[in-house]
């Protein structure tokens, strides 16, 4: 790149400008947070533990939502064997944060081809919000997938309403869905 003045710009004033210029446009919509996240373990011989990305419900945003309208979570998995067939899972961590008391209505993991392999029953005990809330799940099941047909654990949740009059869009039942798959590397998409 070359300036009036016949001066070259330096890489590091290009990524300056660059950065100023991503920064300045980023609205809502770019930072928002999704509801779900496709996990890709490394297929090994061996224990493995992936922590998932943050998934989350934010409608603090909308018309007449309070501002504790938020609820996130993400996933610590306890894997042991991944094949390009199959993955161990020994059990995972949710943790979860909510600005607003929130109940975890129930979870189930289905295999690569939708069959249920685990569930949870509904649990009256919510969330708080106090900080970080983190609960352990046991499952020590093998279970089928593959690369195209990733395994799904769905997180149902009730987040309460703040105040009367509240609209229905800001609380109400929802749900995270984690999806876990067999790869080369450990990624999060």
């Amino acid at each position: 790149m070359v300036s009036n003045t016949g001066k070259r710009a330096t890489a590091t004033s290009v990524v300056g400008i660059c950065s100023a210029i991503m920064m300045l446009g980023a609205g809502p919509a770019e930072a928002a947070i999704r509801p779900g996240v496709t996990t890709t373990a490394e297929i090994r011989n061996s224990s493995n533990e992936i922590k998932t990305s943050l998934v989350g419900l934010d409608t603090r945003g909308r018309d007449g939502c309070a501002s504790s309208a938020l609820f996130t979570a993400q996933v610590r998995w306890h894997l042991g064997k991944v094949t390009a067939s199959s993955i161990e899972i020994k059990s995972f961590d949710l943790e979860a944060k909510g600005l607003r008391k929130t109940a975890i209505q129930g979870m189930s993991v289905s295999n690569g081809a939708h069959a249920g392999v685990w569930r949870t029953t509904w649990r009256p005990a919510p969330y708080e919000p106090s900080g970080w809330n983190k609960r352990n799940y046991v499952i020590n099941k093998n279970v089928s997938t593959n690369a195209s047909k990733p395994i799904q654990l769905n997180v149902n949740f009730n987040m309460t309403q703040a105040r009367s009059g509240e609209p229905v869009a800001c609380y109400g039942q929802s749900n995270f869905l984690f999806q876990l798959k067999p790869g080369r590397y450990t990624t999060n998409d």
